[in-house]
C-alpha cells in the first residue's frame, strides 16, 4: 500500500489513500468502496470533486482477485491456459480505471471546483489509513465480536443499498438479451426482445476481426 500510494495522485488525480479502496475492492467486491466513501476518516484526504470518481475505482477492480484466481485455475476445452487472458484483462482493467476516473474527475471539477474539502470541519476521529492501523479497544474476543457485528451491519446496509440498482440493471440486460421462446411469451424468466444479439450481429464485421 505504501509503495503504490505515491503513484495514485499523478496517475488517477486522487489522494494516496485511494489505494486502500483499490485493494478493498480487488480483494472483495465493488460495494466495498461505499463503506470507505461513507467514512470521514477516509474522506478527509479528499477534495469534494474526488469522491464521486471512487465509484470508477470500485467498478474497475471489484472482485479482481476472485476472477483472476478462477481464470488461472481453469482450462479451455482444448487444454489451453487462461493465465495470459487474465493478465491482459487485469491490464485492461487498470487502463480502463485510469481513463474512466480521469473522465469522471473532469466533470466533477466543473461541478464542485478543486478546493472544497470532502469533509467540512475538523475530523477528530481520523487517522492515517495508509501508515497506521486502527486497533479496537477491549480484549481479543471483544474486538473479534465487535468487528463481526459491525461488518455484518455494514454488509447488510450495503446490500440493501445496491439491490434496486442490481435488480434494474439485471432485468434490463436480460430483457435485451434473451429472445421470445418457441411457445410465445408467457411472462416467465429468460424472455426478452433479443436486442443486444441483434446489435452484435450487425457489428460482427467489426467485432469478429477484433
Amino acid at each position: 500500500v505504501r509503495i503504490l500510494s505515491p503513484l495514485i495522485k499523478p496517475v488517477y488525480d486522487l489522494p494516496g489513500a485511494s489505494v486502500v479502496g483499490i485493494f478493498a475492492c480487488f480483494f472483495s467486491d465493488n460495494p466495498a468502496i461505499l463503506t470507505l466513501a461513507d467514512n470521514n476518516a477516509f474522506k478527509r484526504y479528499f477534495k469534494k470533486y474526488q469522491v464521486p470518481p471512487l465509484t470508477n475505482i470500485g467498478t474497475s477492480f471489484g472482485m479482481g482477485l476472485v476472477i483472476i484466481a478462477f481464470m488461472v485455475g481453469v482450462k479451455s476445452p482444448v487444454g489451453e491456459s487462461f493465465v495470459s487472458a487474465a493478465a491482459i484483462g487485469f491490464v485492461g482493467a487498470v487502463i480502463g480505471s485510469i481513463v474512466s476516473t480521469r473522465l469522471m474527475s473532469h466533470y466533477t471539477k466543473k461541478k464542485f471546483g478543486t478546493e472544497e474539502p470532502a469533509v467540512s470541519g475538523e475530523c477528530t476521529d481520523g487517522y492515517d489509513m495508509v501508515r497506521e492501523r486502527l486497533v479496537r479497544e477491549g480484549s481479543i474476543g471483544g474486538r473479534i465480536l465487535s468487528s463481526l457485528l459491525e461488518g455484518g451491519k455494514s454488509g447488510v446496509k450495503i446490500g440493501l443499498d445496491i439491490i434496486p440498482g442490481v435488480l434494474i440493471i439485471c432485468s434490463v440486460v436480460m430483457l435485451l438479451t434473451f429472445s421470445e421462446p418457441a411457445g410465445g411469451y408467457t411472462g416467465g424468466a429468460y424472455e426478452g426482445v433479443a436486442f443486444l444479439p441483434w446489435v452484435g450481429e450487425k457489428l460482427s464485421f467489426i467485432l469478429t476481426p477484433l
